[in-house]
């Protein structure tokens, strides 16, 4: 089943999504937001409803929405901006598109509280960016709420 909208056609057997006739590359998970958002359209879907949906059963964090919206529409403005031909191939593409960004805990035995998930998920982010103000943008936090956060977990 093919759904078009604008200049963008969303095919719901092959799980592709096209602009402008160029294959717009995103990850399984934005995929699955785009397809939320049009099953339930013309209606406004609530942000708790996107993460029920999207991640049942799942801690993530906040900023995980925003990221996946971003994705979505970084995939699509790049199929019809930057394509070399009519088709976008997967070497055309960052590998990072293709794998699943998102770690999540599903078991609630593995971690003993929310505060040390959170402060794990704090270390992982730090560990993972250049500056506080990268880490903080990343986390969705402003940047004294990370330092705070920091002082009061005990993360060098």
């Amino acid at each position: 089943m093919r759904l078009s909208f604008g200049d963008c056609v969303m095919d719901l057997g092959t799980r592709e999504v096209f602009r402008s006739g160029s294959l717009a590359a995103v990850s399984p998970k934005a995929f699955q937001l785009l397809e939320i958002l049009i099953d339930r359209r013309p209606n406004a879907v609530s942000k708790h409803d996107l993460h029920r949906l999207l991640w049942p059963e799942t801690f993530v964090s906040d900023a995980n929405l925003p990221n996946l919206v971003r994705e979505l529409r970084n995939a699509l403005e790049r199929a019809a901006v930057l394509s070399r031909s009519d088709i976008i191939g997967r070497d055309d593409l960052p590998d990072a598109m293709f794998r699943e960004t998102v770690e999540t805990i599903t078991d609630a035995h593995h971690a003993s509280s929310l505060e040390e998930m959170e402060r794990e998920h704090i270390r992982r982010v730090l560990s993972e960016t250049a500056t506080l103000d990268e880490a903080a943008a990343t986390l969705g936090i402003n940047v004294t709420t990370l330092w705070r956060k920091r002082k009061r977990y005990g993360i060098e």
